[in-house]
């Protein structure tokens, strides 16, 4: 390691080992490094399983041609649509709505305007 990832100075030195792995000290922020490989796969391969996916290629055939499960595949294209999604954008009109004894939720207008717990 040459350099402190945090900060720029170049005084790095070794500090042990932690299971395994070298350890390293930062002689100018005093951080403690261990320089490990990074976990996953690379970002490429999430971002072309997602539009495979989203083509229609079913996410067993993915997970067969990744070489990983099938359910490691829908946390990648949740992430994905959280990366991409729009926030719509507030309308200023807030409505209230009630629950009512049974359980469904009315708006909250006329006879049920005071059933149940007013959510806003």
């Amino acid at each position: 390691m040459d350099a402190c990832p945090t900060c720029p100075q170049p005084h790095v030195v070794k500090a042990g080992q932690a299971r395994g792995h070298q350890r390293w000290l930062c002689r100018g922020d005093g951080d403690q490094l261990t320089g490990t490989t990074p976990r996953g796969r690379p970002r490429w391969q999430n971002s072309l399983a997602v539009v495979l996916s989203c083509h229609g290629v079913a996410m067993t055939a993915l997970g067969k041609r990744f070489g990983v499960w099938a359910s490691t595949i829908r946390p990648w294209m949740r992430q994905s649509a959280a990366d991409h999604a729009e926030q719509p954008a507030p309308s200023g009109q807030a409505i209230g709505l009630a629950r009512d004894a049974m359980g469904q939720v009315r708006k909250n207008t006329g006879a049920h305007a005071g059933a149940g717990r007013l959510w806003t």
